[in-house]
């Protein structure tokens, strides 16, 4: 049986095109969406940590709720991350080569620590 189809090679080509665009589109725009709910979440968190930090300088000594305990140790964490393994990001320039490099350079570190430590080199 031979394979015959309804449309022209150009057409049938023409019309992969237009679906392969269409899904890149729709790619693209739950990738946005998702970056959308991240900034968002992120917005939050970091409203409720300068809320705590005026009510701490208003009344000299708070006691911030655990949620807000837990966002300042994950905010801290980060931020030792981000200074130990990965250096070179405040003077990231925007360039996706160099934040490319960035990433590369600092996953590789943490890479080696992790192999330190399963084979018994690093203390803790």
């Amino acid at each position: 049986m031979v394979y015959t189809s309804f449309f022209s090679e150009e057409a049938e080509y023409n019309a992969r095109v237009m679906l392969r665009s269409y899904q890149d589109a729709i790619l693209c725009l739950q990738q946005a969406a998702e970056k959308e709910v991240l900034q968002k979440k992120y917005e939050n968190i970091s409203n409720r940590l300068i809320l705590h930090l005026k009510q701490k300088q208003m009344f000299k000594k708070s006691i911030p709720d655990k949620n807000i305990q837990r966002d300042i140790r994950i905010f801290q964490f980060s931020h030792f991350i981000f200074l130990k393994y990965f250096p070179e990001f405040d003077a990231f320039t925007g360039k996706y080569e160099d934040l490319l490099g960035i990433m590369m350079k600092g996953n590789k570190l943490i890479d080696d620590k992790i192999q330190e430590k399963l084979s018994g080199k690093l203390k803790i």
